[in-house]
C-alpha cells in the first residue's frame, strides 16, 4: 500500500498541502458502476434489538453487536446469537466492545463492565455507588494495557481487579478515546482533546484551531495526524498540534457527526446523527454519501467498524445493522443513465462500444466516458430492440420488435422484407455466414438467406427454409454460422439443428441433447457448440464426424431453470444465465470446471436474464441484460478475493450434551480442549459442531471432515457443520476437519482434535454352569436336532425326485441327440463337398467343408449342456440350413427371424427345433415344383418362448406317400422325443407345447406349419 511505503511522505506534503490549500475544490464524485452494496440486518433477521452502538471481530471471525437495551449479539453471517443479563452482562445497555490480547472480550454497558472467555460472563464494578458506572470506551496500548472510559474516570485493571488509572484529568462524559499510533491515548470531551502520554495531558482547543463548539468524534492517522468533528458539522484536520478545516462548511453544515472511522483503504467514514455517512477517500480526495436511498438501514449513525474481509458494518440508532461490501456486479439501470430497466440485447461491436437494447426506449452506446441513446427523434425507432448482431463489415443489424428490421453504417435505416407474408416485424435471431450472407428467422416464418446491396441499402433474398426443405418447425428462435459454414438452427421444442449446403441435420435429446428447448447457440474458440435452453446447456463437438454432445445441468454447477444464456468469453470462461442469476465455468477446451454461481447477494440484482442479452466488454467486463437493468461484471481487478473461512470448532458433544459439561477441567476458554481427552468404552458417541466464518459469502461455506483411525477419506464437501460418530471401537483418534467457500480454496490448516477410547473392562463371569442354563440349553438342543432331522429327511426326499427327473431328461436329451441328426444328411453334404473338390472348386468346397465342421462342432458342443442360448440354437440352425441348401442344390431358401428378442439372454434345450426343420427339408421340399421357402420365426407370448417352423412344401399326406418307413420311424420317433422333453419343461401342465397344423389353399396343400412352445428362460 502507499501508506506504508511512503506514509510521512504522504501526509505530511502530498494530503496536507492539498487539504489544506484546496480543500475548497474537492471533487464530488459519482460512478455508475458502483461496486458495494448495503445488506441489513434488523429484527426479521434475528438481529436483538434495532439501535447498534457497539461493534467488533473477535479472533474466530464472529461480528459481535451491543445494542442499547437489546442486550449483545455474536453473529456468523448467518444466525445471531443473544447473550443478556440472563448469561451475566451487568446490563443490557452495551457501550463498548474490545477483545485484548488473550482472546478475552470486554463489553462496556450502561451500568457496568464484563469479559467474556468463551465460557462466562465475569463482572466489574466500581465502589462508587452514587451513580451509574458507564463504560463508553475501551482501548489498548501496545503492551495489551486495557483503558476503560467511564462516567467516573479513567480505569484499567490490576491483578484481576478494576482501578482507576493514574490520569488525572476531569470531565463529565467522555465522545471518544483511542491509543494513537505513537502510542498516545487520545481522549475527547467537551469543547477539548487531550493527549495523553505517561499519564500526562497535554489539551488541544480552541486556541489550537478547533472550534468553540464541542468536540463529537475523531481519529488519528497512521502518522499521528487526526481529524475531528464539532458539533455544527464543522471537521477539522490536525497535524502537529495545529487543526484546519478540512471540508468545506456547506457539506456537515448544521449535522451532528456521532462517528468517525478511518478503514483499511484509506477511506475516513462520517456517520451523522441524521444524515447517513460520508467518506472521504484520502487517495483521492473524492467524496461520497450514503443514505436510506442508497440501501442503508437508517441514516442515525451511531457506530461504524470494518472487519477482516473488508466490510464495513454500520450500527444504526433505530435501524439495525447494515453491512457495505463488495460485489462483484454494479448495475447499470434508469437510475443511472438508461431510458428504461428492461434490457432485452446487448452487443459488443468491435470498436469497443456496448450497444444496449431497452424495451420501447431504442438502443444505447456506451463508452468508457460517453453515454448515448438513440431513438426516434434521432432517426431510429422507439421500440423494443430485441437483438442486435454487427456482420463482418461493421454495419449493426438491429431487430425492432413490431417495427421492422434496421441496419446501421453510418445511420440507421429500415430493411423492408421482399418476401410477401414475412414483416421483419417478429426477428428472433440473425448470423452471417463466411460468403457474407445474413440470415433471419422469423417466428413462424423459417429461415431466409440475404444478400444485402449496399448501392441499395436493401436486401435480396437468396433462399427460404421451411419444413417443406427439412426444417422440423418454421418457428425457429435461435441461429449461429460456425467455422464450417454450417447455419445451426434452435427451436422451442423439436431441438436443434444445421444446414450444410442443402442437407439438413436434426438432433434432439434423444441424440443427447440436454432439453428440446433452445434459447441461445454459440461457439467458442475451440470450435465447441454450445447450446442453451431448458435444464441446462448442451455441448457439440462439431468437428467431429459423429458430433458427440455433452450435457450440463444443475449436477454440474448450473444454478437455475430455465437456462436463456450461454456466453463463451474471451478469457477462458463460460457464462451461463438462468432465472437466479449467472453461473461462471472454468472452460478448458470445452471441458467445463470450477463453477461460480453469482446472485443477489453478490450484486446481479436483476436475477432473471434475457435472451440475446449478454457481451464481454473490455478489462474482463461482462454485461448481463435483465428486467431491473444490466448487470456489469467488473471483471477480476475488482472481484472478491476467495479467502479460505476461520474455521474453528465450536463445540464438542459426548452423547449430544457440551464436554465442558462432563469435563470443565479439561476445556478451555472458547470451547477449545486444552489436553487430549480420555473416555471410556462406553463413552463412545461424539459429535463435533464446526463453523466457519466467511463474511463475504457466508450461505457458500462447504467443510469436508475425517476422524483418522476410523476413516481413511475426507468426506465429501457439503454445509453440514456437525460430523457424529456414534459406537465407536477402543481406539486413539484425531478429528479433522477443513472449510472453503464453494468453488475456492480449503482453509491451510485443518482443526484437529485427539481423544483416546478405552477398552472394554473384562466380561463378568460366565453363567453356563448353573442348573437352569444346562436344562434349558439341552431342551433346545433336542429340539433344534429334531428339527433338522425333519428338514433333512424332506430335502433328501426331494433330491431324489429331482435326480430321478434329471436322469430321466439326460436320457431323452440322448435319444433326441440320437435321433435328431439324419445320417443321409451327412452323406448327402459330404458327397457335395466332394463332388466341388473333383471339379476343382477348391474355394468354395472350403466354405462348405468349414460350415459342416462348425456345425459337427456346435453339436458336440452343445450336446454337453442341458441349455443354450437361444442365439447359439439360431446360429446352429442357419449353418444346418446352409448346408441342406447347398447339398440340395439350392431347392429351397429359408429365413430366420429372432422378432427384435434378446437371443443372447433367452436360453433354450439344444437341439429342439433341427428335427422340424430336418422333416421340412426332407418330406416337405421332395416332390415339388416350385421353390421351397422354410421360414423359422420367434416371439414371446406371456412367460412363453414361441418357435414356428413354417414351410410351403407339398404337405404331411403328400409326404406320407413318398417317404421311405425308415424316415418315418426316425420321425415319428424325434417327435416323441420331443414330445416328452416338452412335457417335463411344463411340468406336464401344458397340453399345447407342440402344434403341427396342415395349411391349404383352394382345398390343397400348401405346406405345414409346427408351432412349439418353450417355458421362458433367461440366463
Amino acid at each position: 500500500m502507499y501508506f506504508a511505503i511512503n506514509r510521512n511522505y504522504y501526509y505530511t506534503h502530498r494530503l496536507t498541502r492539498f487539504l489544506f490549500g484546496l480543500f475548497i475544490l474537492f471533487i464530488w464524485q459519482f460512478s455508475v458502476a458502483q461496486t458495494h452494496k448495503f445488506t441489513n440486518y434488523a429484527l426479521v433477521e434475528g438481529l436483538s434489538q434495532s439501535e447498534v452502538y457497539a461493534i467488533h471481530e473477535d479472533h474466530a471471525g464472529y461480528i459481535w453487536i451491543g445494542t442499547h437495551g437489546g442486550g449483545l449479539n455474536r453473529f456468523n453471517g448467518i444466525d445471531f446469537e443473544l447473550f443478556t443479563s440472563f448469561d451475566g452482562l451487568p446490563n443490557n445497555g452495551i457501550l463498548a466492545l474490545y477483545q485484548d490480547n488473550q482472546d478475552n472480550l470486554w463489553i462496556g454497558t450502561d451500568n457496568g463492565l464484563a469479559m467474556y472467555d468463551g465460557k462466562s460472563f465475569t463482572q466489574f464494578e466500581s465502589k462508587d455507588k452514587s451513580k451509574p458506572f458507564v463504560v463508553g470506551h475501551i482501548a489498548s496500548n501496545k503492551k495489551g494495557e486495557l483503558y476503560f472510559g467511564t462516567t467516573h474516570g479513567i480505569f484499567t485493571i490490576d491483578n484481576g481487579e478494576l482501578k482507576k488509572s493514574g490520569i488525572n484529568m476531569r470531565f463529565d462524559y467522555l465522545n471518544f478515546m483511542y491509543f494513537d499510533s505513537q502510542d498516545r491515548l487520545i481522549v475527547g470531551n467537551e469543547n477539548r482533546i487531550a493527549v495523553i502520554k505517561d499519564n500526562k495531558v497535554n489539551y488541544l482547543n480552541q486556541k489550537n484551531g478547533l472550534g468553540p463548539q464541542s468536540v463529537g468524534a475523531g481519529i488519528s492517522l497512521p502518522n499521528g495526524d487526526m481529524i475531528a468533528s464539532c458539533y455544527g458539522g464543522n471537521v477539522y484536520y490536525g497535524s502537529n498540534g495545529r487543526f484546519k478545516k478540512l471540508l468545506p462548511n456547506a457539506l456537515f453544515h448544521g449535522k451532528l457527526i456521532n462517528e468517525i472511522y478511518l478503514d483499511s483503504e484509506f477511506r475516513v467514514w462520517f456517520g451523522t446523527q441524521n444524515s447517513g455517512v460520508y467518506t472521504l477517500d484520502l487517495k483521492d480526495s473524492s467524496v461520497n454519501h450514503y443514505n436510506v436511498y442508497d440501501g442503508l438501514a437508517n441514516n442515525h449513525i451511531e457506530s461504524i467498524y470494518e472487519d477482516s474481509w473488508g466490510n464495513v458494518w454500520i450500527g444504526t440508532g433505530g435501524g439495525g445493522l447494515s453491512k457495505f461490501h463488495k460485489v462483484a456486479f454494479s448495475t447499470l439501470n434508469a437510475k443511472n443513465g438508461l431510458p428504461g430497466d428492461w434490457i432485452y440485447s446487448c452487443l459488443r461491436r468491435k470498436n469497443g462500444e456496448i450497444w444496449v437494447g431497452s424495451g420501447e426506449a431504442g438502443v444505447t452506446v456506451m463508452t468508457d466516458s460517453t453515454l448515448v441513446n438513440y431513438r426516434g427523434l434521432n432517426g431510429f425507432t422507439s421500440s423494443k430492440i430485441r437483438l442486435m448482431f454487427e456482420d463482418s463489415d461493421d454495419r449493426v443489424w438491429l431487430a425492432a420488435e413490431g417495427n421492422g428490421l434496421w441496419v446501421y453504417d453510418s445511420s440507421f435505416h429500415q430493411i423492408i422484407s421482399d418476401v410477401p407474408g414475412v414483416p421483419f416485424d417478429h426477428i428472433k435471431s440473425i448470423t452471417q455466414d463466411t460468403s457474407g450472407y445474413i440470415w433471419v428467422c422469423e417466428g413462424g416464418k423459417g429461415l431466409l438467406q440475404l444478400d444485402y446491396v449496399d448501392s441499395l441499402r436493401t436486401v435480396n433474398t437468396v433462399n427460404r427454409w421451411t419444413t417443406q426443405n427439412g426444417l422440423p418447425k418454421n418457428y425457429i428462435f435461435a441461429l449461429h454460422a460456425d467455422n464450417l459454414n454450417r447455419i445451426w438452427f434452435g427451436t422451442k421444442s423439436s431441438g436443434i439443428g444445421y444446414i450444410d449446403g442443402h442437407k439438413v441435420v436434426h438432433l434432439t435429446t434423444n441424440d443427447g441433447l440436454v432439453s428440446n428447448n433452445c434459447s441461445m447457440i454459440t461457439e467458442d474458440e475451440n470450435g465447441y457448440i454450445w447450446i442453451a435452453g431448458g435444464d441446462g446447456i448442451s455441448r457439440i463437438s462439431a468437428f467431429k464426424r459423429d458430433l458427440p454432445i455433452y450435457a450440463y445441468t444443475y449436477k454440474d454447477g448450473v444454478i437455475g431453470i430455465p437456462v436463456y444464456q450461454v456466453y463463451p468469453a474471451p478469457n477462458g470462461f463460460l457464462w451461463v444465465g438462468t432465472t437466479n442469476g449467472v453461473t461462471r465455468f472454468e472452460n478448458k477446451n470445452g471441458e467445463l470446471s470450477q463453477a461460480t454461481h453469482f446472485g443477489y447477494g453478490e450484486g446481479f440484482e436483476g436475477l432473471e436474464t434475457n435472451t440475446n442479452a449478454v457481451c464481454h466488454g473490455n478489462d474482463g467486463k461482462m454485461y448481463f441484460g435483465t428486467g431491473a437493468g444490466v448487470m456489469v461484471f467488473q471483471g477480476s481487478k475488482i472481484e472478491q478475493k476467495n479467502r479460505p473461512p476461520i474455521l474453528h470448532i465450536k463445540q464438542i458433544n459426548l452423547f449430544y450434551e457440551p464436554l465442558y459439561k462432563k469435563f470443565p477441567a479439561i476445556t478451555g476458554t472458547w470451547g477449545t480442549m486444552i489436553e487430549n481427552l480420555d473416555l471410556a468404552h462406553d463413552q463412545n458417541n461424539l459429535s463435533f459442531d464446526f463453523y466457519g466464518i466467511n463474511h463475504l459469502n457466508p450461505d457458500k461455506v462447504e467443510y469436508s471432515w475425517k476422524l483418522e483411525n476410523f476413516e481413511s477419506d475426507w468426506s465429501p464437501a457439503s454445509k453440514q457443520t456437525t460430523a457424529t460418530y456414534s459406537n465407536l471401537p477402543p481406539g486413539v483418534y484425531t478429528f479433522k476437519v477443513k472449510a472453503r467457500t464453494a468453488g475456492g480454496k480449503w482453509s491451510p490448516e485443518v482443526v484437529t482434535k485427539q481423544f483416546t477410547i478405552q477398552d472394554a473392562p473384562p466380561p463378568p463371569p460366565p453363567f453356563y454352569q448353573t442348573t437352569w442354563f444346562i436344562v434349558s440349553v439341552s431342551s433346545l438342543a433336542a429340539l433344534i436336532l429334531g428339527l433338522i432331522a425333519i428338514i433333512w429327511y424332506i430335502r433328501l426326499r426331494r433330491e431324489r425326485e429331482r435326480i430321478k427327473l434329471e436322469r430321466n431328461m439326460i436320457e431323452l436329451e440322448q435319444k433326441a441327440l440320437r435321433l435328431q441328426m439324419n445320417p443321409h444328411f451327412i452323406f448327402n453334404a459330404l458327397n457335395s463337398i466332394q463332388s466341388l473338390i473333383s471339379t476343382q472348386d477348391t474355394k468354395k468346397a472350403r466354405y462348405q467343408l468349414a460350415k459342416f465342421s462348425k456345425l459337427m462342432r456346435q453339436i458336440l458342443d452343445n450336446s454337453r449342456v442341458q441349455m443354450i442360448s437361444l442365439e447359439d440354437e439360431i446360429s446352429t440352425l442357419e449353418n444346418y440350413l446352409a448346408i441342406e441348401k447347398f447339398s440340395s442344390g439350392n431347392q429351397f431358401e429359408y429365413t430366420i427371424n429372432d422378432g427384435g428378442l434378446e437371443i443372447s439372454e433367452i436360453e433354450v434345450p439344444p437341439m429342439m427345433l433341427q428335427p422340424f426343420a430336418e422333416n421340412a427339408i426332407i418330406h416337405g421340399m421332395k416332390h415339388i415344383e416350385h421353390t421351397g421357402h422354410i421360414s423359422i420365426n420367434f416371439s414371446i407370448e406371456e412367460s412363453l418362448l414361441v418357435c414356428e417352423i413354417d414351410d410351403n412344401g407339398c404337405g404331411r399326406k403328400k409326404a406320407a406317400e413318398n417317404k421311405s418307413q425308415i424316415a418315418q420311424q426316425h420321425k415319428s420317433a424325434a417327435l416323441v422325443v420331443t414330445q416328452e422333453r416338452l412335457e417335463i419343461l411344463h411340468d406336464n401342465k401344458r397340453k399345447n407345447s407342440l402344434e403341427i397344423i396342415d395349411k391349404y389353399e383352394d382345398d390343397k396343400p400348401k405346406g405345414t406349419k409346427v408351432i412349439i412352445r418353450l417355458p421362458l428362460s433367461y440366463r
